[in-house]
Parts: C-alpha cells; sequence; structure tokens
C-alpha cells in the first residue's frame, strides 16, 4: 500500500476505467494528475494545429466533468 499517482492521459473516465479502479484499491492515498498542454505545446514541428477549437471545448469540460467526480 501507501501513495500511488494516477496520471490521466487520454482515458478521462472513473467508473469503467480498470487502472484506476486498481490504483484505489490498492494505495492509501491516490494523486492524480492530468498534465494540460497549452496549444503551442500541442502543435507539431511545422506550427499546425493538432487540436481544433470543438477538441479543445471538448476537453476542457471533459476535465471539468472528471475535476468534479473526483472531488465527490
Amino acid at each position: 500500500m501507501g501513495v500511488a499517482i494516477y496520471w490521466f492521459r487520454q482515458d478521462l473516465r472513473l467508473s469503467d476505467n480498470p487502472a484506476f479502479i486498481e490504483a484505489c484499491l490498492y494505495s492509501d492515498y491516490l494523486l492524480p494528475v492530468y498534465i494540460h498542454q497549452t496549444q503551442k505545446r500541442v502543435s507539431d514541428p511545422w506550427e499546425t494545429e493538432r487540436a481544433g477549437q470543438h477538441r479543445l471545448a471538448f476537453l476542457q469540460a471533459s476535465l471539468l466533468d472528471l475535476k468534479a467526480q473526483l472531488q465527490s
């Protein structure tokens, strides 16, 4: 047991996320982490956007939902 860090990458689900559930079961304390890249870092070396306005809005809504679920 002890402290576990769970790194959210693309899968932001909680209830049907086997890795997250296992991390909860086998740790005393769980630190959930998501690293939000700025739009500039999401660009490729040729400076073309990889994430458009709608994708970024969806990601923001998903992260707010994840935060609310983690707090409850």
